[in-house]
Formats: C-alpha cells, structure tokens, sequence
C-alpha cells in the first residue's frame, strides 16, 4: 500500500476555494553538480514554475566526520532558482545496509525531511519524482498525492541486453506515470507501465544555437576541427576513434568532456591521447559545453553499437544539430531515424568518407544549417517540461496549478495554465 494522504484528492478539491500548490522530491541517484544531465534540465525548468527538492544519494557511515564539515542540508545552488532545493542527508542519517529495519527507517526519515523541505514553503501537494530503478522502495515510505518515474537510460549499461529487474517491473506498474526516453524502450517497457508517455531528451536550443564566441582552448587547435562534446565513456567506441585519428593526421580530433571512472577508461583514453592531432580539453559545466559544438567543423557521435546503445537517446544529437553544423554518427538504432540529418558511419574507411563529405560547402550551406536546427527547436526542454505537468495536472485533478510563494519573501510565480495541453513528443538510495 502506498503512502497516500488520508483525504482523498476529490474531498480536497471539492471547495471553490481549493488551490493546489505541487512540490516536488526529486530521487537521482547523484548530487547536484554544473555539469547537467537531463534530469537536471527537466527539475531545473519545473523549479522555474513549483519547488522542487533535488534528493541526492545519501553518505556512508565512515563519511559522517566528513558530512558534518560540508555544509548544511538544505541549500538553494543557484541564486536565479529559489525555488530549487538541493538536500543532502543530515550526517546523523548515513545510508544502512543491516539491519533491515533500522535503515528502512533511516530512509524514511531522510524522506520525510524532504518533504517537510517543501511543507514549509507552503506546497499543498507532493509529487514524488523518481530518477532511478534504485528507488524502488520509496513509495511505501513518505506521504504524496503522485509519483513518476522517469527511465533515461538503460540503467544495466550492459552491453549485452539484461532480463528487467523484478524491482523496476514492480516500480513502473505502480507509479501513476512513466516517462520513457526512447522508442526502444517504450517498446520494451511500456507493457509493464501503469501509464507510459514518450519524451525524448530535449536542447536547450537558445543556448546551442545563438552564436558564441569560440572559446580559448578550442581556438588554439588547428581547424578542421572534427568534435565531440559530452562525457567519456567507455560506450564509445575509441578502438574505431584511434584508427581514425591515425589514417587522418591532415584533421583535428577534439574531446570536450569529463571522462568518468570507468575500469580501463584512463588507459583506453592515454592510448588516443599519443596522437598529436588528438586533442582533450577536459571536463567543462553545461553553460560553457554550448559554445562548442558551433566551431566544430563535424559533431561526432562514436557509439559502439550494441545492447546498451540501442536503448539510448544521445542528449548531444539535439545539442549538435541545434548548432547547425553537420554531424557523424555510428549506425545505432536510434541514430537511424535520424539518418536524413546525421550521416551514418560504420568502419574507420566510412567515418573517413562521411567527415570529408561533411566538410564540404554543401553539407554547411545556409539551408543545410536550418533544416538541422529546425529538428532541434521541435525538441525543447521546455516543451517536454510542459508535457510532464500536463500529467501533473491531470493526476492532482485542477484546471490550473499555482506556484506557492516562497517563505523567503519571493512572489509567487503566474498560476500555470494547462488547459490546453502540448502535443505528445514524436515517435542509490536517497
């Protein structure tokens, strides 16, 4: 049995009088950083419009010295969002493995100091937005009116395709919405949803297609540039990369991103890196990765193909083409939708032929540049934002939500109209 309220939602609205105020506890499986993942872009726009408490993974027990030295628990990271919410555990509430019971009740608590977080700002409703199959025991623990959950990736990251886990079977029949990231994972999942929606990654498209100056360090690097922005992973597939880079030293091979720790990734990354025209410029925040994609001369999209790739959505295929400019991409599943926009490359003889067929005037025409961004403004954070609420609105049972004036003297936001609702997007333990 789930933790209702014990007034039904009717009995709330039933007065004319009624006003619902959402907020929302956010489970992600990591901390609030600068480096924004999609789940930051999606929380971030709500909290332009309600509250929402980013609900990080909470410390080890060996980590409470250190978590009593780090800050209060309750902080606002970015001073434009007051109404973005960050918690991280008090150090008296670490993560428990045994016994069961007690850290079943040490969850619980972290929980319910989250939403008292929102209680005090005066939300009236909470929505509990869940990040990660992780979180699949929460819903028995603290009190709401809705919960979601949304599956951005294909959490085995195995390359091999994996049975889903009982847990995440049983987390999205019982949650009110599922929001799924790509088509072949609705196709996957969907039959075991409660209510399944289609929402792509979005672009913030503002900032990847206005022009930027180019920054300092890409500026040193000879052109043509051929580019890569984003995380490096092990998902890619630098075997192919290397040979690349080593058949064409007449081309500039440019990687804008953080590596994460990954087994054999540094050795993997130290080999590519012995090529003089391989060319790492480290891991940059999300404001200033948009100015880079627009001075490549090629984007890059290197996926092994495989399991885990066919489930993907690439956030960097809207940022790429929200820049304009061409792009290359392994024949992935999701890739070959989008085919007529980004040119398909297996081996290192076809990468080499689709970068050079790139680089000519023609794939950089004006009409070129404009048929790429006009696919890219279609898939705006803020229209899948504005999808998201719709089954917000629908769930908690009014025409209209009102954003909650914050305890701290801000005025409150313009009541949120949904009465006509967008179209649908195209086919750790807190």
């Amino acid at each position: 049995m789930m933790a209702r309220r014990s007034a039904s939602l009717s009995e709330t609205i039933a007065s004319p009088l009624a006003k619902i105020s959402p907020g929302f506890i956010a489970l992600v499986p990591h901390e609030w950083n600068d480096q924004w993942l999609g789940r930051a872009q999606v929380l971030s726009r709500i909290a332009k419009r309600f509250h929402v408490v980013w609900c990080g993974p909470p410390h080890e027990w060996r980590a409470i010295p250190q978590r009593a030295r780090s800050g209060p628990s309750i902080q606002q990271p970015l001073a434009d969002l007051p109404m973005l919410h960050t918690y991280r555990p008090e150090p008296w509430l670490p993560r428990l493995y045994r016994p069961r019971a007690l850290a079943s009740r040490f969850l619980q608590r972290r929980l319910d100091n989250a939403r008292a977080v929102l209680e005090r700002q005066g939300c009236t409703h909470i929505v509990l937005s869940i990040w990660h199959p992780q979180y699949a025991g929460v819903l028995d623990l603290v009190t709401h009116d809705m919960s979601m959950y949304h599956i951005n990736d294909e959490y085995s990251f195995a390359r091999v395709q994996q049975p889903i886990g009982a847990d995440e079977r049983a987390l999205m029949s019982e949650v009110d919405e599922v929001f799924i990231h790509s088509a072949a994972v609705m196709a996957r999942k969907a039959p075991f949803c409660s209510s399944a929606t289609l929402t792509p990654n979005g672009v913030d498209f503002g900032a990847f297609a206005a022009p930027r100056p180019i920054p300092d360090d890409l500026a040193a690097i000879p052109r043509p540039r051929i580019g890569y922005s984003g995380f490096l992973k092990q998902q890619l597939d630098w075997d192919l990369l290397f040979d690349v880079a080593q058949q064409n030293p007449q081309w500039s091979f440019v990687f804008v991103g953080k590596a994460l720790d990954q087994p054999g990734l540094t050795r993997t990354l130290a080999r590519l890196d012995t090529r003089p025209n391989v060319h790492f410029l480290g891991g940059k925040t999300s404001r200033e990765l948009s100015a880079y994609p627009q001075h490549f001369d090629v984007c890059m999209l290197p996926y092994c193909v495989d399991d885990y790739t066919k489930y993907i959505d690439p956030l960097k295929l809207s940022e790429y083409l929200a820049s304009g400019r061409p792009a290359v991409g392994s024949p992935i599943v999701p890739l070959q939708d989008v085919s007529h926009l980004v040119a398909l490359a297996a081996t290192p003889a076809e990468w080499r032929q689709a970068i050079a067929d790139s680089l000519l005037p023609s794939a950089n025409s004006a009409e070129e540049r404009a048929r790429r961004q006009s696919w890219a403004k279609a898939r705006t954070w803020d229209t899948l934002v504005d999808t998201i609420l719709s089954k917000v609105e629908h769930h908690l049972g009014e025409a209209r939500l009102r954003a909650p004036a914050s305890e701290i003297g801000l005025t409150a936001a313009p009541a949120l109209s949904l009465d006509a609702a967008p179209a649908p997007a195209s086919t750790a333990q807190l």
